[in-house]
C-alpha cells in the first residue's frame, strides 16, 4: 500500500486516522458479536430441520449467503463511520485532509483498473462488498475535508501540538 498509493504524510494521516477510528469506535468487537449471533441463528435453523438433513443442504448455502450480505452491509457502515472519524483525527493532528483524501482517488483508480467495468457495475458484487464504492467514498471524504481540516482547529492548536510533540520526542532539547 505504501509504494502503490501513498505519496504524502497527509495521505498516510488519512489512512491511519481511518484505521485508528475503527479501534476507537470498537468495530472489531461489534463485528465479532454480530457474526457470533448470526452463526448461532444459523446453527439453530439447521438443528430444527424436519427432513433430517435433506433440507440442510440447500438451507446452509442460503443462510451462509444471507450472513455474508448482512456482514458486508454492517462492514460498509463501519467503513463510513471510520472515514468520518478518521478525517477528524487527521485534521486534529494538523494534517491537510484536503490533499490527504487523494489516496482514496488513487485506490478507486486502481480498483477500476484491476476489476474492470463489468465488476464495478455489478449490483451483486456491490451487495457483497465489505467497503462502500471507492469513488463515492472519495467524493464524500473530499466534501467533508472542506470543513474537517486543520483550519477548523486553528493555527494555535497546531502550533501547540507541534511544540508538545517536539518536547515529547526531544525532551525540551533544542
Amino acid at each position: 500500500m505504501f509504494e502503490k498509493f501513498l505519496s504524502s504524510e497527509d495521505e498516510l494521516a488519512v489512512i491511519l486516522g481511518h484505521e485508528m477510528a475503527h479501534l476507537v469506535l470498537g468495530h472489531v468487537s461489534q463485528r465479532n458479536t454480530v457474526d457470533r449471533v448470526l452463526r448461532t441463528v444459523e446453527v439453530l435453523a439447521l438443528s430444527v430441520d424436519p427432513t433430517e438433513g435433506l433440507m440442510s443442504v440447500s438451507v446452509i448455502g442460503s443462510i451462509a449467503w444471507l450472513r455474508g450480505i448482512l456482514m458486508a452491509s454492517f462492514s460498509r457502515e463501519h467503513e463510513t463511520q471510520a472515514d468520518e472519524l478518521g478525517l477528524k483525527l487527521a485534521a486534529m493532528a494538523c494534517y491537510d485532509t484536503k490533499s490527504g483524501t487523494e489516496v482514496m482517488k488513487k485506490m478507486n483508480d486502481y480498483q477500476e483498473q484491476v476489476m474492470g467495468t463489468t465488476a464495478k457495475n455489478s449490483n451483486l458484487l456491490q451487495l457483497l462488498d465489505s467497503h462502500p464504492p471507492s469513488l463515492a467514498r472519495y467524493e464524500k471524504m473530499k466534501e467533508e475535508s472542506k470543513t474537517e481540516n486543520p483550519d477548523k482547529y486553528g493555527h494555535t492548536h497546531c502550533a501547540n501540538l507541534q511544540r508538545k510533540m517536539y518536547q515529547a520526542v526531544w525532551g525540551g532539547r533544542s
